[in-house]
């Protein structure tokens, strides 16, 4: 009976030491996932997927062409020029810049299409 005794408590000492690992192991892992969610939620990446996914909106940049001396004097000369307006004011709108197209016409106003996301 004694020896049977000692078997049993032998058996018993063996498994503890493994339960309490994977209880351990299960309360860091537990643990770990919630502090991550957290952070992700905290650090606002779900309104940056968001974004990610939404269409970019256009805003048309209106050129303020003049003429002076039969020669049509533009504000955006070039697609360098239309790039920095459309920046600034992918930035006043509190977007990302994604896109521009720009359209040069020598005989009137040029365009700038700007595409913010």
């Amino acid at each position: 009976m004694k020896k049977q005794m000692k078997k049993e408590l032998n058996i018993r000492k063996r498994r503890n030491p493994n339960k309490i690992v994977k209880i351990i192991l299960i309360i860091i892992i537990l643990l770990s996932i919630i502090f991550f969610s957290l952070l992700i939620f905290e650090s606002s990446i779900p309104e940056s997927l968001k974004s990610f996914f939404d269409k970019p909106k256009m805003y048309s940049i209106v050129d303020e062409c003049s003429l002076i001396f039969n020669k049509v004097v533009h504000q955006i000369k070039s697609e360098g020029d239309c790039n920095i307006m459309c920046r600034n004011e992918c930035i006043l709108e509190k977007m990302n810049f994604y896109e521009v197209n720009f359209t040069l016409n020598s005989n009137s106003c040029n365009i700038c299409d700007c595409y913010c996301k």
